[in-house]
């Protein structure tokens, strides 16, 4: 019978490991294609932090736009406020679906931290 359990004891051990290539692999793929989207999202939360810091920069083309071409900018203002209301209703959706993808890429990289430094 030792020898018995020796076998499942070596068994179960390589399928924990085998466990946890597959959760690394899933992470890394998973990472490869949100990667991507969350450096757009990066770039957008600093280019609206600059926005934020330099807001004169922002009216200067805009009144330089109406100048230039009063009636695209009523059209681009027009679309701009779509966009808006758009994002708000969206909002209370979008939000919690990213918060929560955030936590499980987190978890996923977690466990796979934990166990493959927990006693087998």
């Amino acid at each position: 019978m030792s020898a018995r359990m020796a076998e499942l004891a070596l068994k179960k051990h390589m399928l924990r490991q085998r466990s946890a290539v597959l959760r690394h692999t899933l992470a890394l793929q998973v990472n490869a294609r949100v990667a991507p989207l969350a450096g757009l999202a990066d770039r957008a939360v600093s280019t609206g932090r600059w926005v934020g810091r330099h807001p004169y920069w922002v009216v200067a083309a805009a009144v330089a736009l109406a100048v230039w071409r009063p009636t695209g900018v009523a059209r681009l203002a027009g679309r701009g406020l779509w966009m808006w209301q758009t994002w708000q209703r969206l909002q209370p959706v979008v939000m919690p679906l990213l918060a929560r993808l955030a936590s499980a890429q987190k978890g996923v990289a977690t466990d796979t931290d934990n166990k493959d430094t927990t006693k087998a």
